[in-house]
């Protein structure tokens, strides 16, 4: 037996089914009026032009509650920015791209040396977006979605 036991709702995967998304839509519509959403996407170069980005990609052009989208991505060089940025184009919101291994993060990196030195993948563009999300103070809730499911 479980040591564990929750009470109220969760909110799962499990139960977000078409049933009930105008309603939820409807609530998220009500709460952006008053608390600004951003939406974090951490991303590899790589998932561009793959089904499940492209799924992503076609549901948030629908959703009228985010203040903004922030991309945060890494795996690209310059051509490869370029790209992203076109591809993302297809969102209606205000969105930026945030180019994780970039140069002009740079900077930035050999700043925070323990972060200079880890790993670059999802988990760092999450965190550099939540930062930047966090810096700049203008939304009050920050949700993320991966980009391979």
């Amino acid at each position: 037996m479980s040591d564990f036991h929750q009470h109220g709702l969760i909110c799962t995967l499990q139960r977000l089914t078409d049933s009930n998304a105008a309603s939820i839509e409807a609530e998220l519509a009500a709460l952006a009026e008053t608390k600004p959403i951003t939406l974090v996407l951490p991303c590899h170069f790589h998932e561009l032009g793959q089904p499940a980005l492209a799924h992503v990609v076609g549901e948030l052009a629908q959703a009228k509650f985010l203040r903004e989208i922030i991309v945060s991505m890494n795996g690209m060089d310059e051509g490869g920015f370029r790209d992203a940025k076109r591809y993302f184009s297809a969102l209606p919101q205000p969105h930026r791209i945030l180019w994780n291994d970039g140069p002009g993060l740079g900077a930035v990196h050999g700043m925070l040396p323990d972060v200079a030195t880890a790993a670059r993948g999802k988990g760092f563009n999450a965190w550099a977006a939540f930062g930047l999300v966090c810096a700049e103070g203008k939304s009050e809730l920050v949700v993320t979605q991966d980009c391979d499911v």
